[in-house]
């Protein structure tokens, strides 16, 4: 009855703001669970994420104590309204930035939106000293069709999550918890920075997140199996 009572005449499209002029502030937080492959070839970066949004929902709050103590459901995402933030240099299709997956939002408005995420994207890389080469790929997220008077974005704040976070400090590194060792790539660091972009064109600010990736290469491998090799047999000779 609570989700009935929560979603009758809800409309998904409309931002989840009781005063129209205010911003949607949407905290983002990325999980690097794998790199799966670098294609120097390509100039691509496939990776497992897992992705995390918050932000408040002013639209659907309720009192617990009318609803027998319940202070958070869960719901399919499809239902509510969502930001529309994808990776800007994916080279995946639009519409696969998103997963319908459940979200869950509580009393006060709070929503938590988790879902997982096989990301292919643009990186550039630059094998010039292969095998001891580094590289940074970098994942940038946005709102594809609002500014940030409209939808702003964050990266996640320093320390546990709450409902001041825009006043905490913001964390400059993504989460690393559950990362899967690569085996021909270290991950060395998976920061994050937000930026705020201004155009020519438009008085409104942009904001971005981005998420990067420094990778060093695992070098034991070729100079046990090409390089050693190769200088063996250059003495020999």
């Amino acid at each position: 009855q609570l989700l009935a009572n929560l979603t009758a005449d809800h409309q998904p499209e409309a931002r989840p703001v009781l005063n129209h002029t205010h911003a949607v502030s949407v905290t983002i937080d990325v999980a690097l669970a794998q790199i799966i492959a670098v294609d120097s070839r390509n100039q691509q970066l496939l990776t497992s994420l897992w992705i995390r949004m918050y932000w408040t929902d002013e639209l659907m709050t309720w009192n617990p104590a009318d609803w027998g103590d319940t202070t958070a459901i869960r719901i399919g995402s499809e239902k509510i309204w969502r930001p529309d933030i994808l990776v800007y240099n994916s080279l995946l299709p639009y519409d696969s930035n998103f997963e319908d997956s459940e979200a869950t939002i509580y009393s006060d408005g709070s929503v938590a939106w988790l879902f997982p995420l096989t990301m292919l994207s643009t990186c550039s890389i630059d094998v010039t000293y292969f095998p001891y080469d580094e590289q940074t790929c970098s994942m940038q997220f946005g709102s594809w069709s609002f500014d940030g008077l409209r939808v702003d974005i964050y990266n996640k704040p320093q320390g546990q999550y709450h409902a001041s976070y825009l006043v905490c400090f913001r964390s400059a590194t993504g989460d690393i918890g559950s990362y899967k060792i690569n085996e021909e790539w270290e991950l060395v660091t998976f920061n994050a920075r937000r930026d705020v972009f201004l155009y020519s064109c438009c008085p409104e600010p942009y904001p971005s997140v981005t998420f990067n990736a420094f990778l060093r290469r695992r070098s034991l491998f070729y100079n046990v199996n090409v390089i050693a090799p190769c200088f063996l047999f250059v003495m020999v000779r």
